[in-house]
């Protein structure tokens, strides 16, 4: 998991969400359903650091629901259900889109100076070089957990 405490700015409503939410039954029962229905939803693989604000919109939908006050509990959690089934692979794809750009970026700082060391090589070599460097990080990078949901202090 990132060192959010140096990126606090960074993760702002990731910390607003812990602190305002984090005791409510809402915000347990969206993010317990999560760790289920799909697993890897808090790491690149899945949400990354879109994770918080898809945590925030569900928490919207379930007291949009509560305000109403037409459910029982089961209800709103059959809705939340539901609603992750229908909103979780929407916000999925987009997340995807902006990994593209943010995985090469980081990458590319990450092993700056290898490719510099891998440019004299001949064009075969370094595609050979710069996929294995690439596939290496892009494994690790996708498994990185952005934010674990769980008390902060």
């Amino acid at each position: 998991m990132l060192d959010l405490v140096d990126h606090f700015i960074e993760h702002d409503e990731y910390y607003a969400i812990m602190e305002e939410y984090y005791h409510r039954y809402i915000f347990k029962e969206a993010v317990k359903y999560l760790d289920k229905n799909p697993p890897e939803w808090k790491t690149n693989l899945g949400l990354g650091h879109n994770a918080a604000s898809y945590i925030k919109e569900l928490i919207d939908f379930l007291e949009y629901l509560e305000d109403r006050d037409e459910y029982t509990y089961q209800q709103m959690v059959d809705k939340l259900h539901e609603e992750i089934s229908n909103s979780y692979p929407i916000s999925k794809s987009f997340h995807e889109l902006f990994l593209i750009d943010k995985l090469h970026q980081d990458f590319t700082n990450a092993y700056e100076n290898e490719l510099d060391e891998i440019e004299e090589l001949t064009n075969e070599d370094y595609k050979v070089a710069y996929n294995k460097l690439y596939e290496d990080f892009k494994k690790d990078y996708m498994n990185i957990t952005t934010y674990s949901f769980e008390k902060l202090f």
